[in-house]
């Protein structure tokens, strides 16, 4: 059994941009938009924060009651895009269920959206872990057989499509799926997804299994980890390259806007 990790590979990638940014004409900026209060957003724009001072980059934080009009979210975006020295913008995720979640996203402008969730100039930091985490372990991808637990916006659904681009399979399990459990047992690398606290347990795996904790939450890691060929740990697993790939967008997006 392998245990792959990824917070070796984030930390190279965190040191290599922190040398890139002192070699830039001024810092890269990035805003961050946080609505309501949300303990665990809190704590990934801590995150964020702390690794945009490692890396040299400014981090401007705005923050809203969910009281607040959907438009003058829309309108800060507006200035923010309007704004050169501001050179990625983020919605921090999730967004409360009364706000129009695409609406919001897509007035971000393309060079701006570093979290990639238009799937135009940048790809999405979650599903680019994942699929970076695996190759650089020498898990080939091309077809390959995968089941990805749960399709939702933040990761499954932007996951499959970058998969299948790179010629894998690519089924998807829901818990509430008749065959969920046949599904799972049919791939060779499974995705937990779907945010459903350790709804994969040992009686969905086997020890021709690679599995990917990409929520934090899917995979019941202390009970499967010896079943299974390899394994990709709640801690230490797809967090860090995240965030390591989040302010990989945000120097690229500067570039773009600078044309450096």
């Amino acid at each position: 059994m392998q245990i792959i990790k990824g917070d070796k590979i984030a930390n190279e990638i965190i040191e290599e941009l922190a040398v890139e940014v002192k070699m830039l004409p001024s810092d890269p900026t990035l805003a961050v938009i946080l609505i309501g209060n949300n303990k665990q957003s809190r704590k990934y724009i801590e995150i964020k924060e702390k690794i945009a001072e490692k890396i040299g980059v400014n981090f401007k934080l705005f923050e809203f009651s969910e009281n607040i009009e959907q438009s003058n979210i829309v309108y800060l975006i507006d200035e923010l895009n309007k704004n050169s020295s501001v050179n990625g913008i983020i919605a921090q995720m999730p967004i409360p269920a009364s706000f129009d979640r695409l609406k919001i996203i897509w007035a971000i402008n393309p060079q701006k959206d570093v979290d990639g969730f238009q799937m135009h100039l940048f790809r999405p930091p979650t599903p680019m872990a994942i699929i970076n985490l695996l190759l650089r372990n020498k898990i080939d991808i091309f077809h390959k057989k995968f089941v990805i637990v749960g399709y939702g916006f933040l990761i499954g659904r932007p996951l499959a499509t970058l998969l299948k681009k790179q010629g894998a399979f690519v089924n998807i399990a829901e818990k509430n799926d008749r065959d969920f459990r046949s599904k799972i047992l049919e791939a060779e690398i499974v995705v937990g997804a779907s945010g459903s606290e350790k709804i994969i347990q040992p009686n969905l795996v086997s020890k021709n299994h690679i599995v990917v904790d990409a929520s934090g939450v899917d995979i019941d890691f202390k009970k499967i980890k010896s079943l299974v060929k390899a394994i990709v740990p709640p801690i230490g697993g797809i967090g860090p390259l995240r965030v390591a790939n989040l302010f990989s967008n945000l120097i690229k997006a500067y570039k773009i806007q600078n044309e450096t």
